[in-house]
């Protein structure tokens, strides 16, 4: 999940020390509750902790500026049963939001997140007058969670106010249309699709991270039937290799084809290069092809990058936002396209994608075509 762009807007050391919720029409404060008042000692305690080791990093050399980002993370999977705990105190108080989103934004992924999604659903999914609420929804597009697509159904469904129900609905959309890509799937395509049609005409001129609901709803369901949708056959592409030598994407026609779109400046595309390799030594003799298409600012410094470390595939260099990944529409990296022996795309991702999947989708369609 991507944090970065909510950490900037809604710091989490202002939530560390004082409720957040409220805004334009919120009531007047009252009383603190008891959860509220366990929040705050707690969040104290951990700020504190943390203060000390961000003030230590600063003098850090590179190696234990490393060390010190680890146990940083680690204090935060400390205190986050704590901060649960507290939260489940009394659930329905809506001081308990503060420590739930916590947990979802600082700690990511496990047992306390889902079960901070969970209670969230159960108890604040119908807020009204709460800014935060509306700042959560796009850090859960990319959780793996079980538990997200329930509570984004719960705010589209019964909370009273569009400015949540508009982004609740265009981000199960995107969750959808993500999975359904991932899977090859159409049918679960379709009822993304259907969400993003919902989106444009109930919550057009509502806000979500990007703009408007509408525009985004529009440009993602244009993303999903257009020419880069899946079961379209993929534009043809043209380049040079690292040597110089020029080819078109349709050269590879009768071939299995995985389209890396990455960089070594990604650290996520970095981590995936062994098994990608791997991959390109298992197959080697089946009609399969691995095409990197490269945004590093340096095409000599990334073919040497590639000799040392013995990446045979075939790579095709242009910077940063190329006219490559500009008319493939990519936005983030790593994303991957598969393409079927007729070059028609039948699984994309973009982020994270573990080696599992991209074996799954390889060999499912070489299987397919050996039939």
């Amino acid at each position: 999940m991507t944090r970065a762009s909510f950490l900037i807007t809604v710091s989490l050391a202002a939530l560390l020390v004082a409720s957040p919720q409220g805004g334009p029409g919120a009531d007047a404060p009252a009383k603190a509750s008891d959860v509220e008042a366990q929040w705050k000692q707690l969040s104290s305690e951990f700020h504190a902790k943390k203060e000390n080791l961000q003030a230590e990093r600063e003098k850090a050399s590179k190696r234990r500026k490393v060390e010190i980002d680890q146990e940083i993370l680690s204090l935060s999977r400390e205190y986050a049963p704590r901060f649960l705990a507290c939260a489940k105190s009394d659930p329905g108080d809506r001081c308990a939001f503060d420590p739930l989103l916590w947990i979802v934004v600082a700690v990511g992924e496990g047992e306390c997140f889902d079960e901070s999604v969970a209670l969230l659903k159960e108890h604040h999914a119908e807020e009204t007058n709460n800014f935060n609420l509306w700042m959560l929804l796009p850090e859960l597009v990319y959780s793996e969670s079980d538990e997200v697509d329930p509570f984004l159904r719960r705010i589209l469904e019964r909370n009273p106010e569009k400015v949540f129900r508009g982004p609740a609905c265009f981000y199960l959309a995107v969750r959808m249309k993500r999975q359904a890509e991932r899977d090859g799937n159409g049918e679960l395509a379709k009822e993304s699709a259907r969400l993003f049609e919902r989106a444009i005409g109930e919550f057009a001129q509502t806000r979500c991270r990007g703009g408007s609901v509408g525009d985004e709803a529009k440009r993602e369901l244009n993303n999903l039937r257009g020419p880069l949708g899946m079961g379209h056959v993929a534009p043809d592409t043209s380049g040079e290799d690292l040597d110089g030598v020029k080819f078109k994407l349709t050269d590879y026609r009768g071939k299995v084809v995985l389209l890396s779109f990455c960089g070594q400046w990604c650290g996520p595309c970095r981590e995936m290069y062994p098994h990608e390799q791997a991959l390109v030594e298992r197959l080697a003799g089946k009609p399969f092809a691995f095409i990197e298409v490269n945004s590093d600012p340096n095409k000599d410094s990334h073919r040497e990058f590639m000799k040392r470390r013995n990446l045979t595939w075939r790579c095709l260099w242009e910077g940063k936002q190329g006219p490559v990944s500009v008319a493939w529409e990519v936005r983030a990296s790593p994303a991957y396209f598969v393409l079927d022996r007729e070059g028609v795309i039948r699984f994309k991702a973009t982020g994270v994608v573990d080696g599992e999947t991209l074996d799954n989708w390889i060999d499912s369609l070489l299987n397919e075509e050996s039939k």
